[in-house]
């Protein structure tokens, strides 16, 4: 309340809950707290038009919304980043240049709602990553803070997939976005790119 301005909206993780396919109530819950509060502020966000800045959006999503990732346990929570994932390259081609918008999509992140799991259960989920470990908090806050600062990284899927990312890569990855810039709004190549910055 009272600001006139807003440059950038990053849109955080929700509950995640598991669940049998047929449980509709945690259909309606994981849909409305995953899916459906990022397209709320994203639409209240959309309606600040008052800056002179390229405006952001980052939406946070997981590996789990990754057509070929998913979790059974977790049908309801998967289907929910999978449409924050659309969501994002849709609202990033029909908004571009003007907002930009970006999701990254974690792997098994270490965060509060691990408290209360056995080490034996976190050591289990650990060996299915990459580097053993689970993904820190600062780690993906790094990532958005670059996504926020850089013009150039649009509208891709930057996926963490329990690992940090790769420096070189990233660079790499950055080059080859910002190459679109050069090309006419219509003919960037910024929807259905899913940047797997691993």
């Amino acid at each position: 309340k009272g600001y006139q301005v807003f440059d950038a909206l990053v849109n955080n993780a929700g509950e995640a809950r598991s669940g049998a396919g047929d449980d509709l109530e945690i259909w309606s819950h994981q849909l409305s707290n995953i899916f459906l509060s990022q397209v709320y502020t994203s639409n209240e966000f959309i309606k600040f038009n008052y800056s002179n800045n390229p405006r952001k959006i980052v939406n946070i999503s997981s590996v789990y919304g990754i057509l070929e990732m998913g979790n059974p346990d977790f049908p309801q929570y998967s289907a929910a980043k999978a449409a924050v994932n659309s969501f994002t390259v849709n609202l990033a081609k029909k908004y571009a240049p003007n907002i930009l918008v970006n999701a990254v999509a974690p792997g098994y992140t270490l965060t509060p709602a691990w408290e209360g799991t056995s080490e034996e259960e976190k050591k289990a989920c650990e060996d299915l990553t990459p580097i053993g470990r689970f993904v820190k908090q600062q780690e993906i806050a790094a990532v958005v803070i670059e996504l926020l600062d850089n013009d150039g990284e649009q509208a891709p899927v930057t996926r963490l997939e329990s690992q940090v990312v790769n420096l070189e890569e990233r660079k790499r990855l950055r080059g080859d976005i910002r190459g679109h810039n050069a090309l006419a709004p219509h003919e960037r190549k910024i929807a259905g790119t899913f940047q797997e910055a691993i």
